[in-house]
């Protein structure tokens, strides 16, 4: 035989803390726990909320601010040009006054490092401030300018120096309201950008500027410097927010650039340049993380504090309940004398004093039961004797009852068999009824067949008469071929030598006339006889229908004598179900009877056997309460 499987035991049992003093520290300190940490979120998250919007509002202020600045600087230069063509729009198209006029331009305004203008706008007939001629129909503001207005390029290298990464400001010169030359003059991108190079955000944070395609025109790497776009740096919510600045939309946004995760901010400029903050996420977000480090240190001192107030305080609880525990020891041993000196006034002392009125209750109790049980033993040994005699009684009434049942069942065998060879004979004539029904069908068809054929035969009898009738003409037709053929032969004799061929033909027609004769009373003979036999067969036939007629009234007497007595064999299986019905009753009675003589005797003897017990219990019970010691 296989070892039983011993019991699993539970992998936690022995890591349950037994000591209730420990259990509730544990508990109080859980719920400590719960609370700071609570409290902890509540102040943490919505303050995270808040930094965050102020984050992104001093984002955009500072966005705003370079964006603000560099259009003002822009605007200088443009208006200082502005100025100037208003001046050179009075000079007609004096070159040398206009270059004159260009080269006191630069000298007073240093940042500017190069002079062009023209006196049409197909940007080829282009003059430099030096007289050099210069092509500048590549340059977008040439088509700006051609329309009245003042513009500012992307930027570009500069067309007086190809190594010269410049920024253009291009104004047109009028004259009676319309223009008809321009004004261009370039400084470099250094000094284009430098408000944008110049801007600190926090400890690494920095701006750039994208021209209106995407460029990078300003950037603290310089390898991206008009080398890289906006779209070339792999980061989609920077070109989102590019493509959403250049709509109008400034917003913040976050991305992630050589592993560090940032936070940015766009802002579109008049000229159709976007400034764009870049600053560390980390570095925004240390007073927050200062903030949580703070919060954290507080709880874990909170929570140390808890619990070692939590643990004296256990500790005064659970002392009295240990000096309980020992006299409740001494109760399960039997012992109810001892009672219980708890002198507070909280839970622990009310439970005392129930304890004490339990423990006056219980032994006066025991008494009681130790009184009763000798009581009980006598009176059970009576009822023992007394069920003994029901149950002899309710035996022999069963045996009585069990063999009218055998008797009742036996007689219910003999009825069921009768009910059942009626059923049976009932079910051979519905049988035979059907037989009977089919057979009288299929001679009905039969009839119906046999007139079918005989009207069928009478037919073919006038047919072959019809038949006989046109052979008669043809046997005629044949005799008299036969006659001209032999008068055309002798005909042909007659003509000698002219006739020959003729006579052959004639004797050929003759002997075709003679074997259609010959065929035609072959016919004749084939018909007469046909005749005969179709007239044989309509007799046979007729008298064919009447035995199927004499047939088909015979199984009409049997169907009807076959249902008679289907009738009468199914009103005898009925009353042999009826009587099989009652004579099951009555053996269910009888077997009712029986059953409840053998329960009743059964309940006597379990009455007796209970009694016994009782008597028994009620001695073991007097034992135990002697052990109690409550006197």
């Amino acid at each position: 035989m296989s070892k039983p499987t011993p019991p699993k035991q539970n992998p936690f049992k022995r890591w349950r803390i037994r000591k209730l003093s420990t259990r509730l520290s544990l508990s109080t300190l859980v719920i400590a726990l719960v609370i700071i940490a609570a409290m902890s979120l509540a102040l943490f998250i919505p303050n995270s909320e808040l930094f965050k919007k102020q984050i992104d509002k001093e984002l955009e202020l500072q966005t705003n601010e370079i964006a603000l600045r560099m259009d003002a600087d822009l605007q200088d230069k443009l208006s200082r040009l502005e100025t100037l063509a208003g001046i050179g729009s009075h000079l007609e198209q004096d070159q040398a006054k206009h270059m004159e006029l260009a080269n006191d331009f630069l000298q007073d305004n240093p940042v500017f490092e190069g002079f062009a203008f023209s006196f049409d706008f197909s940007g080829k007939n282009g003059i430099s401030n030096t007289g050099n001629k210069v092509d500048l129909s590549s340059r977008p503001y040439v088509k700006i300018t051609e329309q009245g207005k003042s513009a500012i390029s992307d930027p570009v290298y500069s067309a007086l120096d190809p190594e010269s990464l410049v920024v253009a400001v291009a104004v047109p010169l009028m004259k009676e309201g319309k223009p008809f030359g321009f004004y261009a003059a370039s400084y470099p991108i250094k000094e284009a950008t430098r408000i944008v190079s110049a801007a600190k955000i926090g400890d690494t944070g920095y701006a750039i500027l994208l021209d209106t395609a995407g460029n990078v025109a300003s950037h603290p790497n310089p390898d991206l410097v008009m080398k890289k776009t906006v779209y070339d740096m792999n980061l989609p919510d920077v070109v989102e927010a590019f493509e959403n600045s250049r709509k109008g939309v400034s917003d913040s946004y976050s991305y992630e650039y050589t592993g560090i995760k940032k936070i940015g901010f766009s802002s579109l400029m008049k000229s159709g340049y976007v400034v764009q903050l870049s600053v560390p996420e980390k570095e925004l977000f240390a007073p927050v993380t200062q903030m949580m480090q703070t919060t954290i240190g507080v709880a874990v001192i909170v929570t140390l504090l808890t619990l070692v107030v939590t643990y004296l305080s256990a500790r005064n609880v659970v002392k009295p309940i240990i000096y309980i525990t020992d006299v409740v020891r001494q109760l399960a041993q039997g012992d109810l004398r001892p009672r219980l000196k708890v002198n507070t006034e909280d839970e622990l002392g009310v439970l005392a004093d129930n304890m004490n009125g339990m423990l006056d209750s219980l032994s006066a109790l025991i008494g009681q039961v130790n009184e009763a049980t000798g009581s009980v033993a006598s009176s059970a040994e009576e009822i023992s004797a007394s069920t003994d005699e029901v149950a002899k009684g309710s035996v022999d009434q069963a045996d009585r009852a069990r063999t009218m049942a055998d008797l009742f069942e036996s007689l219910e065998g003999s009825i069921q068999t009768v009910a059942a060879n009626a059923n049976l004979a009932k079910e051979y004539s519905e049988e035979a009824v059907d037989i009977a029904e089919e057979g009288t069908e299929i001679i009905t068809r039969s009839i119906g067949k046999m007139e079918q054929v005989n009207e069928q035969m009478k037919h073919l009898e006038q047919d072959s008469r019809q038949i006989g009738d046109i052979i008669e003409v043809i046997d005629g037709i044949a005799e008299q071929t036969n006659l001209l053929a032999l008068n055309a032969a002798i005909e042909a004799a007659r003509a000698g030598d002219q006739g020959r061929g003729f006579a052959v033909v004639a004797d050929e027609v003759r002997k075709l006339a003679e074997r259609s004769g010959d065929a035609t009373k072959q016919i004749t003979a084939i018909i007469s006889g046909m005749q005969s036999s179709t007239t044989k067969c309509v007799d046979a036939v007729s008298e064919g229908v009447e035995h199927f007629a004499r047939t088909r009234k015979s199984f009409e007497g049997i169907v009807s004598k076959v249902n008679e007595t289907s009738q009468k064999v199914g009103h005898i299986a009925e009353a042999s179900i009826i009587q099989t019905t009652s004579a099951s009753n009555v053996l269910i009675t009888i077997e009712s009877v029986a059953s409840i003589s053998e329960q009743a005797a059964a309940a006597a003897e379990e009455t007796a056997a209970a009694s016994q017990e009782l008597a028994t219990l009620a001695e073991k019970l007097y034992d135990s309460v002697e052990t109690f010691k409550y006197k």
